[in-house]
């Protein structure tokens, strides 16, 4: 059995936990067969949340502790850090943002997950007054797992500026339960 701890640095806090509702709702419908204890093709996914509080956030000493101490606590398998942002625009300067955070993305060897433009846009959540009412909003509104097209969710990280409601997470985590697959192979 193979372990995956996937640790998802979001862009929110530890108050309103928006993310946490629109990713668990993504891992159980295109994942819930690895979510089990005897997943699929022998790999078991867990994961855990990093708040941010704040996309400027992404590198404080207090997002990489977060990170370093789910790492430490997770003994059974290894552990993906998987950074999740939103690209709200695509402007010059958020452009200039992001390539900063895939440099440091890539020198710590992390994930990088992008949400064109936000991950309520992707998931079709009705809109509220704040980002918890959008939750409650989605919760009762759940997209039915027959009828929601998932493919918006593995988009090829170079194609996801492409257009409005496409994220890369399924693509990404694709790839690492794929490359866990190749090395048990070996």
């Amino acid at each position: 059995m193979t372990n995956i701890q996937l640790i998802l640095v979001v862009e929110t806090n530890d108050n309103v936990k928006s993310d946490d509702a629109y990713f668990a709702y993504l891992f159980k419908y295109m994942y819930g067969e690895y979510l089990k204890v005897n997943g699929k093709n022998n790999i078991h996914l867990d994961y855990k949340f990093v708040y941010m509080d704040g996309k400027g956030n992404y590198k404080s000493s207090r997002v990489s502790k977060d990170i370093l101490d789910y790492k430490n606590e997770y003994q059974i398998g290894k552990s993906e850090v998987l950074y999740c942002f939103d690209i709200d625009s695509v402007s010059k300067d958020n452009m200039v943002f992001y390539a900063k955070v895939k440099d440091y993305c890539i020198s710590k060897n992390y994930k990088l997950v992008i949400s064109n433009k936000e991950i309520e846009d992707v998931l079709n959540v009705p809109a509220g007054s704040s980002k918890k009412e959008r939750v409650k909003n989605f919760a009762k509104h759940y997209p039915s797992p027959n009828t929601f097209d998932f493919s918006h969710f593995k988009v090829p990280t170079e194609k996801v500026f492409d257009k409005v409601g496409q994220i890369n997470l399924g693509y990404v985590v694709d790839l690492i339960i794929e490359n866990s697959i190749d090395n048990k192979k070996k």
